[in-house]
């Protein structure tokens, strides 16, 4: 059995607004969880709030900037949000950290459909 610190494993409520609202206001009790600030920038990543995705994301990444994919998520949701310049940077940080990862080739078939 797993340990599910934060109660968040139910992906069928990732972008219900009373959920939404109860994750803002645990990550607003522990801002530096890394695995909450995950799973909250995820549920916003496949919500329409991408703006706020983008901000989870982008903490994400100051956090450790050596994940692949928060830069890949992070792209996405600039390039959602007309941030190509943007999206473009983190899908290079994704080749330059793990060329082979998962996200690699998607990253690099978005870098040459954008540039």
């Amino acid at each position: 059995m797993s340990d599910d610190k934060f109660k968040i494993t139910n992906y069928a409520q990732a972008s219900d607004e009373a959920e939404l609202k109860k994750m803002e206001e645990l990550l607003a009790r522990d801002p530096e969880s890394v695995p909450l600030l995950e799973w909250i920038a995820f549920m916003y990543y496949t919500s329409d709030k991408p703006q706020r995705g983008i901000e989870l994301y982008s903490k994400l990444v100051d956090l450790d900037g050596e994940n692949e994919a928060h830069h890949y998520y992070l792209a996405n949701l600039q390039q959602k949000n007309h941030n190509i310049q943007q999206a473009l940077k983190h899908w290079k940080e994704v080749l330059r950290i793990n060329p082979t990862s998962k996200f690699s080739e998607k990253s690099q078939r978005l870098i040459e459909q954008y540039s």
